[in-house]
């Protein structure tokens, strides 16, 4: 149980790191002249910050239990 809520608990602190380095990317990248590539990269950020995230959280309840 306790694995299971550390994984959610980083996947949402993962995501929402995600989210904000999207809104570094949305100034970088111009959305009126390319909005797919816009959508597909704010996507992809927030979805691998959020699977960083798990498997950071995993690391860190396996440690804590070892001791």
């Amino acid at each position: 149980m306790r694995k299971i809520q550390y994984g959610i608990a980083g996947f949402f602190a993962g995501a929402f790191t995600g989210l904000l380095l999207s809104l570094v990317e949305m100034r970088i990248i111009n959305g009126q002249k390319h909005p797919a590539r816009l959508f597909l990269i704010v996507a992809l950020t927030v979805i691998l910050c959020g699977i960083f995230g798990l498997m950071k959280a995993l690391q860190i309840e396996k440690k804590s239990t070892n001791k």
